[in-house]
Parts: C-alpha cells; structure tokens; sequence
C-alpha cells in the first residue's frame, strides 16, 4: 500500500487538534456568608452536563474545606465510570470560587473521526477506528489512551496522548509489532474544528 505519510505500511505521528473543546470552567457564587457545598457540587454537576451532554453519576466535594480567600481544595465527578478532578478556588470569603477541570474530557467519536480522516489522508484506505464505548473520555494531562486502526494494511494501535485539560491532544501511530513509527517533529498546535459538539467557556 501506497501513500503520503505512510511507512512501512504504518501511519506516522498526527499533528495536535482540539476537537470539541469541552472547556468545563465557572465562576459562581455558592452561597451567602460562606460556602455552600451542596450548591458547588450542583453547580459542578450541570457544567458538566451542560458541556459534555453527559450528566455526572456523582459529584463529592470535602465537607470540611476551609472556607475562606485563597484555601484552594478538589472535587471529584464521576462521568460515566471515570473520575473527573475539578479544582476550586476560593475568592472571597462569601462564598464565590471558581472551578475548573484538571482533567482532559474528549468526545470519543470526535477523536476516532479525526484518527480516521487522518488515516485516510495518509492513504490508509478503509478503516474502522475504535477508542472505546464511553461517550466521554476522561485523562490525566499527560497520560495516553488507546485506539484501534483497522485498515487494509492490517490492525494498529493509534495512542492518543492528552495534552492539556482545554481538550488538546496528540496522536501517534504504532506499528503492529507496538514500536512508534516515530515521534512528532513539531509542536502540537491547536487546530479548532467545526465539531458542533461542545463549547468552550
């Protein structure tokens, strides 16, 4: 099989791409004189929901937080199975924070449609491409995960790298024997695309 970006009958290293930047962020006020734990974790619960279209299982932040400007401290969503960190940050001691995720959270069928155009791009042909069965992917910053390339050349391995919680990442190809084709040669750059799933906050 022949083809631009092919080598040895595998796939070389994808530039970086935001797809559906699912940029889970806020700044509210969750309660008066102090902070409000059960409306934080509403008001984390429906960001979530808002952003992803997937409703959190749970959402438990700490009863005992200090309250007060700058005691900064964690929650924890469960999105389909997976745990999603999110940071608070007090501002005031009225109870205003904001809140972001420190988890990247990807719409898996936006990274296995961009691994397939990437795939027949580089003349892959005909190709099924499988990251899982979850709606969301949840990843650490600077962890993998893995999907699965079925072409005409036979099956590999594309590792999906997360390269920053805004929904940022990075793909390299393996061989069928598990060696990388090679590394990126450049930067990952962000390449918005016109997914209509998701927004950014």
């Amino acid at each position: 099989m022949t083809g631009r970006g092919l080598r040895r009958g595998g796939l070389t290293a994808a530039p970086g791409i935001v797809v559906a930047p699912l940029v889970i962020g806020c700044s509210v006020s969750v309660g008066t004189g102090g902070l409000n734990e059960t409306k934080l974790q509403d008001e984390i619960h429906n960001k979530i929901q808002q952003v992803t279209g997937v409703a959190p299982a749970t959402v438990n932040c700490p009863t005992d937080a200090k309250q007060g400007k700058g005691n900064d401290f964690q929650c924890a969503a469960i999105v389909e199975g997976q745990t999603v960190t999110v940071n608070v940050t007090q501002t005031d001691d009225s109870g205003h924070v904001t809140f972001a995720t420190a988890d990247a959270m990807l719409h898996r069928t936006d990274v296995e449609q961009f691994i397939h155009a990437d795939a027949q791009r580089k003349g892959a042909g005909q190709v099924t491409v499988n990251c899982g069965t979850t709606t969301i992917v949840v990843a650490k910053v600077g962890s993998t995960f893995n999907c699965t390339l079925d072409t005409s050349a036979g099956q590999q391995t594309a590792v999906v790298t997360a390269e920053n919680a805004d929904g940022h990442f990075s793909v390299q190809y393996q061989e069928p024997s598990g060696a990388p084709t090679q590394t990126p040669t450049e930067e990952p750059t962000d390449v918005p695309t016109d997914s209509s799933t998701g927004s950014a906050f």
